[in-house]
């Protein structure tokens, strides 16, 4: 869903064995990361559930075996990704807030997202000039956006708020939705951690236009 909206997500395979993940890590040619699947679980890391920098038939067969022993019956599958290249880690989501309608929501991302608590947020449909504004309320903004790196994680990060507005304003049926980490870089913006709820749409007033309390 996130991916059809043009925010670049990073490849996925959920697998049911060691086997099938030393299979899905040659296809993929390149090191790998293992996440639990794990109803329930937010933050696979926090909660032990991401193994990274897997390069070999005996470190992915072993990583598999390390999740299915720590989390047992809970482990619903073990996703395999390839390794995302280096690049801040941000927040990007959205929240339906009846009768308000959907809340757009960016911050610093990853394993201190908790921690940090740098988040800001504006009501959706926005325009461009209210998504731009939401960045520069950023307590990081000044660090982040400063220089020639800085202007591209900006530049990258706005285009993704652009295309995660746009899914939020077409598909009201998606209550919650959040990219974290969003890794942006050099390279290019890419989500590595996608979250989704989907709930009935509810009727929200289009004049209605203060944050929710």
């Amino acid at each position: 869903m996130l991916a059809s909206a043009g925010v670049p997500l990073t490849p996925v395979e959920v697998v049911a064995t060691a086997a099938e993940a030393v299979r899905c890590w040659r296809r993929l040619g390149g090191p790998v990361v293992l996440k639990a699947d794990v109803p329930g679980m937010l933050h696979k890391s926090g909660a032990g559930g991401v193994l990274t920098g897997l390069d070999s038939a005996d470190q992915v067969r072993r990583a598999y075996q390390v999740l299915r022993e720590r989390f047992r019956d809970e482990l619903r599958g073990v996703l395999v990704q390839p390794m995302a290249p280096r690049g801040v880690e941000l927040l990007l989501g959205v929240t339906s807030h009846p009768p308000f309608g959907p809340l757009f929501t960016v911050g610093l991302g990853g394993t201190a997202t908790d921690l940090i608590a740098d988040r800001v947020h504006c009501l959706l449909p926005a325009t461009e000039a209210e998504l731009d504004g939401t960045l520069d309320r950023l307590r990081a903004a000044p660090r982040l956006f400063t220089g020639e790196t800085g202007a591209g994680v900006r530049d990258q990060l706005l285009d993704a708020a652009r295309r995660i507005a746009w899914l939020a304003a077409r598909l009201p049926e998606v209550a919650e939705a959040e990219v974290n980490p969003l890794l942006a870089g050099p390279a290019g913006a890419v989500g590595v951690d996608v979250r989704v709820r989907l709930a009935p749409a509810t009727p929200t007033d289009p004049w209605l236009r203060g944050l929710p309390t």
